[in-house]
């Protein structure tokens, strides 16, 4: 048979007995179930040369058609669903930070033109553009790039004490794109984890170091399943 691949821009996650398919080209959610379900798991645990079952073919054929897979190897990639590290707990701050911690200038500066970029941005462009620029500047500084946890915790916490001066709702999408250029400007690149859940549906997106979550609570996090990571 043909083989199949995800085309660029399109991910997915397996959640229960059903897959969760992100085209960030087109900004969509797409539900998989049954049959499609079966032969995508089929597809990712024993490869694509042992298809026989039709009914499964017939799934992958309308995957295909829907534009949720591809037949050419050239522009496609492995069908693999997007694996990030289960969170853990929140990036804590260290144990001697007893203080609240101090709010520079540049702080002020740095954090109203991080909203002001994920402001105009979420307006005027297409989220795939977004992620395609948020992914460049990370591996433009791929070998500058900080990992320290502890600045990122303060600063995550600078970031919240100062959110309430941006006259923005609080939405997961703005407040993790802010946050995530905000941290940028201290050469600090983490994940941006946009995720689902089923019954009652919902899409939710948040900012991860390694394990940690960086500006969602650990519970709230578990309740979803990673279709991206960026």
């Amino acid at each position: 048979m043909s083989k199949y691949f995800l085309p660029p821009g399109v991910h997915f996650c397996f959640r229960g007995d059903a897959a969760v398919f992100l085209d960030e080209i087109n900004n969509k959610y797409t539900l998989v179930n049954a049959e499609g379900y079966h032969a995508l798991r089929a597809l990712t645990s024993h490869g694509q040369s042992d298809f026989s079952n039709e009914i499964e073919l017939d799934a992958l054929g309308t995957l295909s058609r829907m534009g949720l897979l591809v037949r050419n190897k050239h522009v496609g990639r492995e069908v693999m669903p997007t694996e990030v590290p289960a969170p853990r707990g929140e990036l804590p701050l260290s144990e001697g930070t007893y203080s609240p911690i101090p709010i520079s200038t540049a702080h002020v500066v740095r954090f109203f033109a991080a909203c002001s970029v994920a402001a105009t941005q979420l307006r005027w462009f297409r989220i795939e553009t977004i992620l395609s620029r948020v992914r460049a500047r990370k591996q433009r500084h791929r070998f500058s790039a900080r990992s320290d946890q502890q600045q990122a915790a303060e600063l995550a916490e600078v970031f919240r004490r100062l959110r309430p001066l941006f006259p923005r709702r609080y939405l997961c999408l703005f407040d993790s794109f802010a946050l995530i250029e905000f941290l940028s400007k201290y050469h600090i690149y983490p994940e941006w984890v946009f995720a689902v859940r089923l019954e009652p549906w919902g899409a939710h997106c948040w900012v991860q170091q390694d394990s940690w979550t960086i500006n969602q609570d650990l519970e709230e996090a578990a309740g979803y399943t990673p279709v991206l990571a960026v």
